[in-house]
């Protein structure tokens, strides 16, 4: 077989894998499982939502709901399988056998570390990138209309936090997988910080006003994040571009906390973006766009 052939029938064995592994978590639950914690997660909060809803004025059946979901599970499993993820261990396995990663982890590993501390390490640095990456995002223009996407959300519940373009999972997987690769992890630490990404990021999206006190100077609010989507920006680009913890906006002079919501959520100045799930991810391109 040809060298050729060989990646081929590599980046083919991963593709069907990754279905394999998806289809057998769909039919299997369990605690371990991302596809059913996303599903547990969602019904919970979804419920608590019910419950005690903080707009008590927004519609539970409203029209974006379809949408979001299809957001929801499109970005967590369906492009990750449509070749992304395939793409990504290919080259991780590349990259690795080069033996450059191993020498750089020579000088900055964690495994050093007591387990906690590197579970800890860990998420500071990566929910820190994330941050930065998010600033980006609204900062250079060719950016901002992708991520346009998630800010097109008029009605804030759990389903937003995973509404954004395709191309979103790029930007921020690229350097994340990055720095994992680089540092060094394991599928229990990843699996772990993504467990606490998602049920924070589900939360400061849903129609819920917690009491979170002194927390708040620490993980990101349902109230910190409304004023984030806010139509009309309080500020230059943006506040409150955290991602689970607000300890980067207070540290950085981007928090902003009053103590009335934001009028409108949503974007403005754009009165032909698209409602429909096929315009919005070609919409960044769209010579029409103004």
């Amino acid at each position: 077989m040809t060298e050729r052939a060989m990646e081929i029938h590599s980046i083919a064995h991963h593709f069907l894998t990754g279905w394999a592994n998806f289809w057998r978590s769909v039919i299997t639950p369990g605690w371990g499982n991302f596809f059913w914690l996303l599903v547990t997660v969602s019904l919970l909060v979804h419920v608590a939502e019910l419950v005690r809803p903080w707009r008590r004025e927004q519609p539970v059946l409203r029209r974006e709901l379809g949408l979001d979901i299809f957001y929801m599970f499109f970005n967590m499993f369906l492009f990750p399988l449509l070749g992304y993820a395939t793409l990504s261990a290919f080259f991780a396995s590349h990259v690795e056998s080069l033996g450059l990663v191993q020498k750089l982890r020579g000088s900055i590993s964690l495994t050093a570390l007591p387990a906690f501390v590197q579970l800890a390490t860990l998420f500071l640095i990566r929910d820190f990138l994330q941050w930065n990456i998010h600033r980006v995002l609204h900062i250079v223009p060719a950016l901002w209309k992708i991520h346009e996407v998630h800010h097109s959300a008029e009605t804030m519940s759990y389903p937003v936090h995973l509404r954004y373009h395709w191309a979103e999972n790029i930007i921020y997987r690229v350097p994340e997988y990055s720095i994992f690769l680089l540092i060094g992890s394991n599928l229990i630490d990843v699996f772990l910080i993504y467990v606490v990404s998602l049920s924070i990021g589900h939360l400061n999206h849903a129609n819920l006003k917690l009491p979170w006190g002194f927390l708040k100077y620490l993980f990101n609010t349902s109230e910190l994040h409304l004023w984030h989507h806010a139509k009309q920006n309080p500020r230059g680009y943006g506040v409150n571009f955290a991602i689970t913890l607000s300890l980067w906006d207070w540290l950085f002079g981007t928090a902003h906390d009053p103590a009335e919501q934001p009028a409108e959520i949503g974007i403005s100045g754009e009165p032909l973006f698209p409602d429909s799930v096929a315009g919005q991810l070609v919409w960044p391109w769209l010579k029409r766009r103004r």
